[in-house]
């Protein structure tokens, strides 16, 4: 988890909002954050930038044995993502409340929703960091310029 909190740490630094996901499979270690303002690009949050850049690296797309991190609790884009990769352990900080009181507050759709409904869901280990996570939100909580105009 501190692997993701850094990379969310990274994003904010970029002028993106704070959320960060890292994953773990085998000895090798991905890291991402959100990218959507500066990509213009509505899905480039991390956990989907997290798991293109798992793809390159490892040249697969199916990862059962990995374990992903992700600073809060993942959008049902992202939940969805996750399931469609196979990926074996979900550890969650933030929760979706946490999410929600620092001002994103687009989709409140619990991610166990998601993952109730998926043929090979993944282990979900949620609170990891929790106050960590929450604080980075809540520090970095939604600007008056997000989303960016013009």
């Amino acid at each position: 988890m501190d692997e993701a909190i850094q990379a969310a740490r990274r994003a904010v630094a970029a002028g993106e909002t704070p959320f960060g996901a890292a994953m773990l499979a085998g000895d090798t270690l991905v890291t991402a954050g959100n990218t959507v303002s500066g990509s213009a690009d509505c899905t480039a949050h991390a956990e989907i930038n997290l798991l293109r850049e798992a793809g390159r690296r490892l040249g697969r797309w199916h990862h059962e044995a990995a374990i992903v991190a992700t600073t809060a609790e993942p959008c049902p884009m992202c939940a969805a993502a996750l399931v469609f990769a196979r990926v074996g352990v979900v550890a969650i900080g933030a929760t979706i409340q946490d999410v929600r009181a620092a001002g994103f507050t687009e989709l409140q759709f619990p991610a166990e929703e998601t993952f109730a409904r998926a043929s090979r869901p993944p282990r979900v280990v949620a609170g990891i960091r929790r106050d960590a996570c929450a604080e980075l939100l809540a520090g970095c909580g939604r600007r008056e310029s997000w989303p960016p105009t013009g």
